[in-house]
């Protein structure tokens, strides 16, 4: 059977929004409801990656249920920083593979870890990852349509899906990421696709992403 880590990496160093991750959210923080989440999960390594003392200081009241890998100063630097450096922690971590848990996304049901971790693990795909199923019409870049199935037809209910990445997980092979500095090679369950709804790939990626987000999960509590 197929062992999976899940690993939550945290900065505070944000390109659109930085500190998002410790800024006052719903009574809460968006890393305190992730790691609150990420110590539910049905698993046996579950980690967060962090280098700066605010996050670590709001860590410490789940440090006896998810275990601690200490980052670089140089790994969470503002901007993008070298997979290398920026996840030279992985090497850490135990297990064959590893679900990246994104704590940007504050309505995700802890069963949507639980589902995609049983789905990966009793499957045979190498990776996965999250995707929303879209049923419209869809150009490309020099506005040619990628999957109508009638050159007349306009009704969204009637199109082959296409499935956008939703980034709320990534389940990857520990020792390609590695060895190769890549996740996946986009081909045949590699990476598999895991559905979830529209509500739990909400994203807080941008000032207005925080106060929508904050605002519908203050309705929902």
């Amino acid at each position: 059977m197929r062992a999976v880590s899940i690993v939550i990496n945290a900065r505070l160093q944000s390109s659109r929004l930085p500190r998002k991750l410790i800024k006052p959210f719903a009574g809460s923080s968006l890393i305190e409801i992730a790691l609150d989440k990420l110590a539910r999960i049905q698993t046996s390594h579950k980690y967060l990656a962090a280098y700066d003392p605010e996050i670590l200081d709001l860590y410490y009241p789940y440090s006896d249920r998810v275990s601690l890998l200490r980052r670089a100063p140089e790994s969470v630097k503002k901007g993008m920083v070298p997979h290398t450096v920026a996840f030279k922690h992985f090497g850490d971590v135990p297990d064959d593979y590893i679900l990246i848990m994104n704590p940007c996304h504050p309505f995700v049901d802890v069963s949507t870890y639980d589902q995609a971790l049983e789905k990966f693990i009793e499957g045979d795909c190498r990776t996965m990852t999250s995707v929303v199923c879209k049923h419209n019409i869809f150009f490309d870049y020099e506005h040619r349509v990628l999957n109508s199935s009638s050159d007349k037809e306009i009704q969204t209910h009637k199109q082959f899906p296409v499935y956008e990445m939703a980034h709320v997980f990534h389940i990857i092979d520990k020792q390609r990421f590695l060895n190769e500095g890549k996740m996946w090679e986009y081909g045949k369950d590699d990476p598999a696709l895991f559905i979830v709804n529209k509500r739990t790939a909400m994203d807080v990626d941008d000032e207005n992403d925080f106060n929508v987000c904050q605002q519908l999960f203050n309705i929902m509590e």
